[in-house]
């Protein structure tokens, strides 16, 4: 009743679930909603032979009214803010039960009252652990958890892995039981090669990225959560690798416009970037040739310490 109610009014970005029994707060401004309510309407009855006046009987039931919404208001930014959390758990921990059947169990849950969301730890005795990041009723987030307690979406490393299956399967209405299915399957029989593909799609994941005017070039590629940067220039329809920085060793200036991608890959390089978002089995390949055609004129130092930029794919 009291979601569908919200809905109505419009405040939806304001809403949250009042369902089942309510928390401490939340149960206080719904009981004093209540009993103003009740008040209201009483005062209302027994006063109301006393009006003679139209405008005084608005007057007096336009003053009650404001204290009303002024109430309500109340009432929904206490639920905003002290959200059920207990009960939103339970459904949690219900809605993904089926974790348990790969092995993996809810081990602890934290509650970010700054970022309105909450984020549990699955852990499994054999496997990586899995976080997932609820944000409501905008949805949920799943990532595998490293060692060093870095985040990769489930969801981008199954599109990384193969973004056919990944296609297909997020279409699913059991989307996430079924990516369940396949991960642990790849983790199972093949445990080293899940491994390096992780490392990969954590570090070697391109996206597009706005350079300032100080640092001319067509399109600018980012990767290792923002350490290191890729440049690329086009002359006669051939895309070359211009320059490319790393955080700790500089700026390499290659502009080498004699090695370039064929007239073929510099087309679909092209037309990748052109996409909201482009594929990264597309892309991955092209700029690493590049990087590898213009080796000898980069630091070893860059390899070193970015490895997955010499990687054959």
């Amino acid at each position: 009743m009291w979601t569908s109610l919200l809905g109505r009014l419009g405040l939806k970005r304001m809403k949250t679930e009042i369902e089942g029994i309510p928390n401490k707060p939340q149960a206080i401004c719904i009981i004093a909603l209540a009993i103003y309510t009740f008040t209201m309407i009483a005062f209302l009855c027994i006063n109301a032979p006393g009006f003679t006046d139209i405008s005084e009987r608005l007057m007096y039931c336009f003053s009650w009214l404001i204290g009303l919404v002024l109430l309500f208001c109340i009432t929904l930014l206490v639920c905003y803010y002290f959200p059920n959390i207990k009960e939103m758990k339970s459904k949690f921990i219900k809605k993904f039960s089926f974790m348990e059947e790969f092995g993996y169990h809810c081990k602890s849950s934290f509650y970010s009252k700054k970022d309105k969301i909450i984020e549990y730890r699955y852990t499994h005795n054999k496997f990586i652990p899995i976080n997932f990041v609820s944000y409501g009723r905008r949805g949920t987030a799943p990532y595998f958890v490293t060692e060093n307690e870095e985040c990769v979406n489930i969801w981008r490393f199954l599109e990384h892995l193969d973004e056919d299956i990944y296609n297909s399967t997020k279409e699913e209405d059991d989307a996430f039981k079924h990516c369940m299915e396949i991960m642990i399957d790849y983790m199972e029989t093949k445990p080293v090669l899940f491994s390096k593909e992780l490392e990969i799609c954590k570090n070697l994941t391109f996206y597009l990225y706005n350079m300032p005017d100080s640092r001319p070039a067509e399109y600018c590629l980012g990767c290792y959560d923002g350490s290191c940067f890729i440049d690329f220039n086009i002359q006669n329809g051939m895309v070359f690798l211009e320059r490319i920085s790393c955080d700790g060793l500089g700026c390499f200036e290659i502009s080498n416009s004699e090695i370039t991608l064929s007239l073929e890959e510099s087309e679909v390089f092209q037309e990748e970037m052109k996409k909201n978002s482009f594929s990264q089995k597309v892309i991955r390949p092209l700029v690493l040739k590049l990087i590898n055609l213009n080796e000898d004129l980069i630091c070893a130092d860059v390899f070193n310490q970015y490895p997955l930029l010499k990687i054959n794919t």
